[in-house]
């Protein structure tokens, strides 16, 4: 008796799956573009600046600097193409030197000077396939130091820059994760700049 109603049981079941498969479900909507992300950073730069010391004149002088960043970004996307825009706070830890061409009689040198600053970038990205895009970019940096103290016991009055260039980007992005590797130069085509970006969208 017991296997006659599993029978039956198991009859009105098969019977009822075409009915169910009939019923239309409702479209589920695409998801929107997920624009908006943070970001981290870790960058290598040389800036080409003029750094006033408490012992006389101003010099022309190079910082090197190695900063991790933090911030947020945004990508605004066209048929073909992406502009990106990504601001950020960044510490750094910097050398300073004179220049090749500068001499002095006093060294103004300094080394593993703690900064912090700004750094802001716009680039425009070709779009080559799916998840994958190069193009140019404009980075700007502004860097303050915090430890002051140089060789020869002098310390910096003016201890501020600001850099501006351009470099080169390649933009790879698989699902909510983009890595993008940054190559160019800063004031001058002769100072460095070099950045590894790793974004998260949300």
């Amino acid at each position: 008796m017991f296997g006659y109603k599993a029978v039956i049981i198991i009859l009105g079941c098969v019977l009822a799956l075409p009915a169910t498969s009939a019923v239309q479900r409702r479209p589920s909507r695409p998801k929107a573009p997920q624009r908006s992300f943070y970001s981290i950073s870790l960058g290598n730069w040389q800036e080409a600046c003029r750094i006033t010391s408490s012992a006389g004149p101003n010099y022309d002088l190079n910082s090197t600097t190695l900063g991790l960043g933090l911030g947020l970004g945004y990508v605004l996307p066209t048929d073909w193409a992406s502009f990106v825009i990504r601001g950020q706070v960044i510490y750094g830890n910097s050398d300073i030197g004179f220049r090749p061409d500068q001499v002095a009689a006093v060294d103004f040198s300094g080394q593993n000077l703690s900064s912090v600053g700004v750094g802001l970038d716009f680039s425009w990205l070709i779009r080559l396939q799916e998840g994958v895009g190069i193009g140019l970019g404009i980075p700007l940096i502004g860097t303050f130091f915090l430890n002051k103290g140089l060789a020869s016991g002098y310390t910096l009055n003016k201890t501020s820059t600001l850099s501006y260039g351009a470099f080169l980007a390649l933009r790879l992005r698989r699902n909510r994760f983009v890595f993008t590797p940054k190559l160019g130069f800063l004031n001058t085509t002769r100072a460095f700049y070099s950045a590894m970006d790793f974004n998260i969208h949300f």
